[in-house]
């Protein structure tokens, strides 16, 4: 939900050539990031990306159980899940 909300890297580069710079690049840069997956599941119940506001708790309640199926497999013993993560500069 989240990715299909914002610009991507292409866009954001357009509309900076737009604005008047040049020679504008990108790169993804990747890092290794974890979060105990309790918390990651209360963050996504308490709606912290503004996306999730249109989302009934229902919803949310589903997604949830998605989230904790597909996490199983990327969780260690203490509950955190590591994954890769990446953004854009």
């Amino acid at each position: 939900v989240w990715a299909a909300n914002q610009p991507s890297a292409s866009d954001i580069m357009l509309d900076l050539e737009a604005a008047g710079f040049q020679d504008v690049q990108s790169k993804v840069q990747t890092y290794p990031a974890s979060i105990k997956l309790d918390r990651w599941l209360d963050m996504v119940q308490s709606r912290f990306w503004s996306t999730f506001a249109k989302f009934s708790d229902a919803e949310l309640e589903a997604a949830c159980d998605l989230i904790r199926e597909e996490a199983q497999s990327k969780t260690d013993g203490d509950g955190i899940v590591h994954f890769e993560d990446r953004l854009v500069f």
